[in-house]
């Protein structure tokens, strides 16, 4: 199997291969939808890099069984141990057809995102736990961030999550989406349900969502113009255009201060349109959808960066449950002064 693949090639790949973010991307795109240019590094290279680390580190060759073993942190530090892995996996040998990563590979900054599968489990919580990492775009910035998300499947809040699970971790298969960071002018989430949506967006990347208050909408379809909730931004992010640029050697990204929020430079139209046309195609298989979009600084069309079935229901207003008919019963009595 080949360790690389775009999303137009996987034709003769199973989604257990490349993981639901790059199948779904991938089904999006052959619908005609407008995805960011994106290539996929395939589960078997993980399993493969972990198959021969496992004379150095023993405990890997239990994968993926061990993360849902209660009784390894009984060993010693769990803290300890965690790192122990994960400094095995930065040890890993790499062996990716770089000429053939050129086509995806042509940005300065880098996006990696998780892209997993287990039968019978949505992934996309597990997806967001585990995050992104952004890289520079040569081969050896890419390599260490592919080993750095790797190795976030041994971090603490990664324990935490299975041994919450109620699902095994047995079959759990990880590929990585590689995506290019480029400028924009707005970002946003939709979150998809049968009869309503909820839009958040932000001025530049979406990486700033996380240090802004974004604008929102929450409502029925379609997206108006009216009824948003404008929040505020003071620092626009944007991808550093090489590490010359950076103060840092790892500061994958700029800013400058915001004019305004991103209803000052959202177009509604064009994100009503995208609204619609993936309800056509997204609503039908599963009830909500958690969907990343970016809108360039040219006027091209919106592209899609994440698409995942969420699992998860929105909450809803609980009824009001009545009182006792003596509240007295309840309260009991006052206490004595003094």
């Amino acid at each position: 199997m080949v360790p690389f693949v775009s999303l137009h090639n996987l034709s003769d790949l199973t989604i257990a291969d490349v993981g639901e973010l790059a199948w779904e991307l991938a089904q999006l795109q052959q619908l005609g939808h407008a995805v960011v240019p994106s290539g996929v590094i395939v589960a078997s290279v993980l399993e493969q890099s972990l198959s021969t680390l496992v004379s150095r580190e023993p405990l890997l060759a239990d994968w993926p069984q061990m993360l849902g073993q209660t009784d390894l942190a009984e060993a010693g530090s769990l803290t300890r141990l965690l790192q122990r892995l994960k400094q095995a996996l930065l040890m890993a040998h790499l062996d990716l057809p770089w000429d053939a990563m050129a086509g995806v590979l042509h940005a300065p900054v880098m996006r990696l995102q998780p892209s997993l599968w287990l039968p019978g489990l949505g992934t996309a919580p597990l997806t967001h736990l585990l995050g992104e990492v952004l890289c520079w775009g040569d081969e050896q910035s890419v390599a260490q961030g592919l080993k750095l998300l790797w190795g976030r499947l041994f971090s603490a809040h990664s324990w935490t999550y299975w041994q919450r699970s109620p699902r095994s971790p047995q079959g759990l298969r990880m590929a990585i989406v590689v995506q290019p960071l480029s400028p924009q002018r707005v970002t946003g989430v939709l979150r998809l349900h049968p009869h309503q949506v909820q839009v958040q967006a932000v001025q530049g990347c979406l990486q700033g969502l996380t240090t802004t208050v974004p604008d929102r909408y929450q409502g029925q379809y379609p997206i108006p113009l009216e009824g948003w909730q404008r929040g505020g931004q003071e620092w626009v992010y944007q991808p550093a255009a090489g590490a010359h640029q950076s103060p840092q050697p790892r500061e994958y990204l700029i800013t400058h201060p915001a004019l305004g929020t991103a209803l000052d430079v959202l177009k509604i139209a064009p994100l009503r349109a995208l609204t619609a046309r993936l309800r056509q195609a997204l609503s039908p298989r599963y009830p909500t959808w958690h969907v990343e979009w970016q809108a360039g600084l040219d006027s091209g069309p919106f592209q899609i960066t994440q698409s995942l079935p969420w699992p998860l229901v929105p909450l809803t207003r609980a009824a009001a449950v009545p009182g006792p008919p003596h509240p007295q019963r309840w309260l009991g009595r006052g206490a004595a002064p003094g």
